[in-house]
């Protein structure tokens, strides 16, 4: 008695066969088919699955985590300041770091010194566009007079003209 679809019968077609189970593609058919004509062969298929499932799952994780490895190697060696050199592109070899330039205290105190810098920067833009915001939400406020009691909040500091406002921009830029 033979399978319908003779699966094994050349060394081409058994490849062909363990392939398709090894991507779980219709396997289920093959081996129903083939378990009609050996009942004891589920055990071989199941083993099979499980065995190969478990080296391609493997094979996924251990790519993944090469990648994130790569990545996390580059990204602390640029923290650190070392020179990254990428191997066309694709991986970092294993000493990542040529080049290595030692931080000293100067180094050291110039990047925080321009760290500082940009802080500052920061800061500075930060205070900008808060009088941006006051001067157009105020702007956007009803015609009212800064002395009168029917609004609930207290404007009269900004004055009519928002000299405050004014002055700030004309220093600033």
């Amino acid at each position: 008695e033979q399978t319908s679809t003779d699966f094994f019968g050349r060394i081409d077609y058994t490849f062909f066969t363990l392939f398709q189970i090894l991507c779980l593609d219709e396997w289920a058919s093959v081996s129903r088919e083939v378990m009609v004509v050996y009942k004891w062969s589920w055990v071989l298929f199941m083993i099979f699955v499980v065995m190969t499932a478990f080296v391609v799952v493997n094979l996924l994780i251990a790519v993944i985590c090469d990648a994130v490895h790569v990545l996390r190697t580059a990204e602390r060696a640029m923290l650190l300041g070392y020179d990254v050199q990428l191997d066309g592109g694709d991986k970092i070899p294993k000493h990542i770091v040529r080049n290595v330039e030692v931080l000293t205290d100067e180094k050291i105190e110039k990047k925080v010194n321009e760290l500082q810098r940009m802080l500052d920067e920061m800061v500075e833009t930060q205070e900008c566009m808060a009088m941006t915001i006051k001067y157009l939400s105020l702007a956007l406020i009803p015609t009212f007079s800064y002395e009168s009691t029917e609004c609930s909040e207290d404007y009269s500091d900004y004055g009519s003209s928002f000299d405050a406002f004014n002055e700030y921009s004309v220093d600033r830029y």
